[in-house]
């Protein structure tokens, strides 16, 4: 289990600096925006 998680920061470690060097977002949660209401009806 120990060796999992050791693989698995490692991983994580490896995509972030790629991602920082070339600048772009690795993972990116978006919050869902509530939808306005449509008053057209």
């Amino acid at each position: 289990i120990y060796n999992l998680y050791d693989l698995l920061r490692y991983n994580i470690k490896v995509c972030q600096e790629l991602c920082d060097a070339l600048d772009i977002h690795c993972f990116r949660i978006e919050v869902p925006i509530a939808p306005t209401p449509d008053r057209t009806h």
